[in-house]
């Protein structure tokens, strides 16, 4: 048996702990939730959440690929783009909640990335010390923004970010990395091989391909172009023929993949709002800001790059092209031309080459300072002491990353209702799921927040509940308030039941709203907290 090394024991000591920092703020929330409640382990921006959570629902209840849009009345047909969640959500028919499911598919995808990396280090890196791979795979998983600075919207270069609270990203690392990593393999193992081993291969990159551009076509379209930058710089005359087969097996499922992608939020008006949304948030760093952002390991970049791409690997060219293309289109004025948000074509995995050349700074400084202290103190741990000193940077960062994350669930009211749900709400959910059909919609009182929790409790829609993939969610809730306020007249009232589909309206006991008394609707359900009416004829 094989003996695990001391750097592999780091590693995995290491990363275990980044493990718990990224579901910190979910594990101290679940230990805090009372028998009475009902724990939602909200991972991140809770309405994101909860919309991806109904879609493991509705996985668990019998949808393989295509889902419902849950948190908007107009009828829409179903889509496809959340099949990662319906798959996870057969989970749930081993009696798992979804909000496990959830969460701990987040962990298991997360665990899986680092091992990756580390097992792809001594492929970038094949002839660096093991402490200088170990310092490779430190800075990968920790490297963060000076603390207070060089942050902006979706940036992947805070540690917790680049792991994140949303598994469906997580699994675009993934697919990326595998991209990356069996093209590659094709480029060192040519002849080496015999036919069926690499048609197989072949065969994983077109399926890997493909699955990655319609998770991520912005960045599978950079992938392609890192690939042929390679092959082009590499490629020998006698090898036109496998390079060029290795090319069509990756191209033309990723054109499959992200022609399918595009084609579905055409025909998605909810898609394509929400893409819509996306692409009108500000983004302007300057490239100052964003050395500030990429945190103390921007100062060992100038001193690797040198060390780096003289003595590049497959994999190690391949991940270098990549993030640079990935960072000059992200300064240049392509992604407005072609209507894309700036940071789609930054990523997780664009975003690594940076702390790989870093940690081959790091080995050629502490070379020089090694050399250069007086023969008294040769034997001082140079690296040890170099590392310490990131750590003081980088440590406070990711606790503030942690904070950030923590301080929401615990001083907002809001996220404090979604978060521990009490039982006699619970009751009213439950009630509605046991009585309710499945096309049935509900209107929550704008005092409560559970309208994002509707489709998820009781698996009906919700008449709002996102404000992206609810379609004109400013109008819906000032109808809902108006509503709610009764500055509806009884005709006004009843022609927007009517006009909307509204088959359950959920009222808060504990309102400062006036609770309206409209002649059609007929209580249902009462208990100390919520009452629960139908709309009666």
């Amino acid at each position: 048996m094989k003996k695990i090394s001391r750097e592999s024991l780091t590693a995995a000591s290491i990363g275990f702990a980044i493990l718990i920092a990224n579901s910190w703020h979910v594990i101290t929330e679940g230990i805090k939730n009372k028998p009475e409640e009902l724990f939602a382990g909200i991972a991140h921006y809770f309405a994101d959440y909860f919309l991806y959570v109904s879609h493991i629902l509705q996985g668990a209840n019998g949808a393989w690929l295509f889902t419902k849009h849950m948190y908007t009345n107009e009828p829409m047909p179903p889509t496809w783009i959340y099949w990662l969640y319906t798959i996870l959500g057969k989970v749930g028919n081993l009696g798992i909640d979804p909000f496990m499911v959830y969460n701990g598919s987040l962990f298991f995808f997360a665990a899986i990335l680092l091992s990756l990396w580390w097992r792809l280090i001594p492929v970038i890196l094949p002839k660096q010390t093991p402490f200088i791979r170990l310092i490779t795979f430190i800075f990968i998983i920790t490297a963060s923004n000076f603390p207070g600075l060089g942050e902006f919207w979706f940036s992947p270069t805070p540690a917790l970010n680049r792991l994140g609270g949303v598994p469906h990203q997580l699994f675009q690392t993934l697919l990326l990395l595998l991209v990356l990593w069996i093209f590659s393999t094709h480029i060192t193992s040519f002849h080496k091989n015999p036919v069926v081993p690499r048609i197989l291969r072949l065969l994983l990159l077109a399926i890997c391909s493909f699955l990655a551009a319609t998770a991520t076509p912005i960045q599978m379209l950079l992938v392609n172009s890192a690939a042929f930058v390679f092959l082009v710089a590499t490629i020998r005359k006698e090898k036109i023929g496998q390079y060029a087969l290795l090319g069509l097996a990756l191209a033309i499922p990723s054109l499959i993949g992200a022609l399918l992608t595009n084609a579905e939020f055409a025909r998605q008006p909810i898609l394509s709002s929400a893409k819509l949304w996306e692409d009108s948030q500000p983004v302007s760093v300057s490239i100052w800001q964003f050395i500030l952002a990429v945190g103390p390991i921007s100062l060992l970049i100038p001193f690797g790059i040198r060390a780096f791409f003289p003595k590049y690997t497959p994999l190690g060219a391949l991940l270098g092209i990549f993030g640079t293309l990935s960072m000059i289109v992200f300064f240049s004025p392509i992604p407005k031309l072609l209507g894309t948000t700036p940071v789609r074509w930054l990523s997780p995995t664009s975003f690594t080459i940076l702390p790989v050349i870093a940690a081959m700074g790091f080995a050629q400084i502490t070379q020089v300072i090694q050399k250069a202290i007086p023969r008294a103190f040769q034997r001082l741990p140079v690296g040890m002491l170099l590392l310490v000193i990131y750590l003081v940077f980088t440590i406070p960062a990711i606790l503030t990353q942690i904070q950030a994350r923590t301080l929401p669930l615990t001083t907002d009211t809001t996220m404090q209702q979604l978060n521990h749900i009490p039982y006699p709400m619970m009751k009213a959910f439950m009630f509605l799921q046991n009585t309710a059909h499945d096309d049935n919609l509900v209107l929550t009182d704008p005092a409560l927040p559970y309208d994002a929790l509707v489709p998820i409790l009781t698996g009906l829609r919700s008449f709002t509940g996102h404000p992206v993939h609810t379609l004109y969610p400013q109008t819906k809730q000032h109808l809902r308030n108006t509503f709610f306020s009764g500055s509806m007249s009884e005709t006004q009232a009843r022609q927007f039941i009517k006009d909307h589909a509204i088959s359950h309206v959920f009222i808060s006991r504990n309102t400062s709203t006036a609770i309206p008394r409209y002649s059609f609707l007929s209580r249902v359900f009462h208990n100390e907290i919520a009452d629960i009416y139908a709309i009666s004829n």
